[in-house]
């Protein structure tokens, strides 16, 4: 492939990724200060814990978790912000094996204890996070190791 395609092609899959971080952040941030516009989201966590009405205190204790949960997000989203940064101009194949690697250990623990829990929502969601993150790292490696972009 010509030098100005993958050069093309790179930039627009570092966008995609900065888009990522950009909604891990936004989320966070969603989560951190508002966690009561996630009460529908909660539905099926919750049935996977109560047969019958989630006892109010249970609901406030989630809230919080998601609230402490947003704060993580955050981090995460900046942190990855700064990977893909660093990527982007070092041009450092690592970066983006490294942020593979991150999301692949991730991913399972994830995926196994939403499927535990029978949460087919979080089951989907990580799955799909997985197939729209990992291809474009993937690619950025093998860009970037050849070095002709």
């Amino acid at each position: 492939m010509c030098t100005e395609k993958l050069k093309t092609k790179r930039s627009m899959l570092i966008h995609f990724l900065l888009l990522g971080c950009f909604v891990h952040a936004l989320a966070g941030m969603a989560m951190t200060a508002r966690p009561e516009l996630l009460a529908q989201f909660l539905g099926p966590f919750q049935a996977s814990f109560w047969a019958t009405a989630v006892p109010q205190a249970a609901h406030q204790q989630l809230l919080w978790w998601l609230q402490a949960f947003g704060a993580t997000l955050q981090m995460l989203g900046l942190c990855m912000t700064l990977m893909v940064w660093s990527g982007r101009h070092h041009r450092q194949p690592t970066v983006w094996l490294g942020l593979a690697l991150a999301l692949l250990l991730w991913a399972p623990q994830d995926i196994c204890l939403s499927w535990q829990r029978g949460i087919a929502l979080f089951v989907s969601l990580d799955l799909l996070a997985v197939l729209a993150l990992l291809p474009p790292l993937l690619l950025l490696y093998f860009i970037d190791k050849r070095g002709d972009a």
